[in-house]
């Protein structure tokens, strides 16, 4: 196996099989893309993924030879006009996209333009940026609602302590709605406790059994038991 390495990304050869494996560390975050060159300085990604803390990405290139040109004049001679306008245009096509190419972004320098942050303003604040990164991929936050909007004169650390104070206002309303949520699907639990039919009545006793979907994913199952009283 011989190892190619590059500040974007590592090529891992082995045998006839080449292997893409973005570098990953500890707290490090990057969105890795891959695409092709149109021009001398114009790359068209296609395809991009968000890697973090050591996750371990190895993605296989699939690797084909394009004939070279007379090679392919002598492939496609004995072809009717039309097949041979077919090659050409499909010839044409793997050309215009052969020269593959992979850009791997940093992500906390794009944070911290984003946010109108200084630079390396985030370099230290771990915690801060995995919060970050849970709001805008999970939950969906615009980033209009983290952006610091105060006085540009404003110290780098003022600047980091607003946008903190914006990250724990979104994140108590998030869990308020959360709250919410389960005190409601309670409030479900108790109603169908109270209008269940399906009873049974087991050594003197009578058993509830009740199937609750709660945030459509947890499944709560109630058993209320309750004495018979005597005849």
């Amino acid at each position: 196996m011989v190892a190619v390495a590059s500040r974007a990304a590592v090529l891992l050869h082995d045998n006839a099989h080449v292997f893409l494996t973005p570098p990953t560390r500890t707290a490090h975050r990057t969105a890795p893309q891959a695409g092709s060159l149109s021009s001398a300085d114009v790359f068209q990604p296609t395809h991009a993924l968000i890697i973090q803390n050591k996750d371990e990405l190895k993605i296989p290139l699939i690797l084909e030879t394009i004939p070279a040109p007379q090679e392919f004049r002598d492939a496609i001679e004995s072809l009717s006009p039309e097949q041979q306008e077919f090659c050409k245009a499909y010839r044409k096509m793997q050309l215009a996209g052969s020269l593959f190419a992979v850009a791997v972004v940093q992500i906390k320098p794009q944070l911290e333009r984003l946010l109108n942050l200084p630079h390396d303003a985030l370099t230290k604040e771990v915690k801060m940026c995995q919060d970050l990164m849970t709001l805008f991929i999970e939950y969906q936050i615009p980033s209009d609602l983290l952006a610091y909007a105060g006085p540009d004169a404003a110290s780098p650390a003022q600047k980091v302590d607003a946008v903190k104070g914006y990250i724990a206002a979104i994140q108590a309303m998030l869990d308020q709605a959360k709250e919410e949520e389960l005190q409601e699907a309670k409030r479900r639990a108790q109603k169908n406790v109270l209008e269940n039919d399906d009873i049974r009545v087991i050594s003197g006793r009578c058993v509830c059994l009740i199937e609750l979907h709660l945030s459509d994913a947890a499944v709560c199952v109630c058993v209320c038991v309750c004495a018979l009283e005597s005849v």
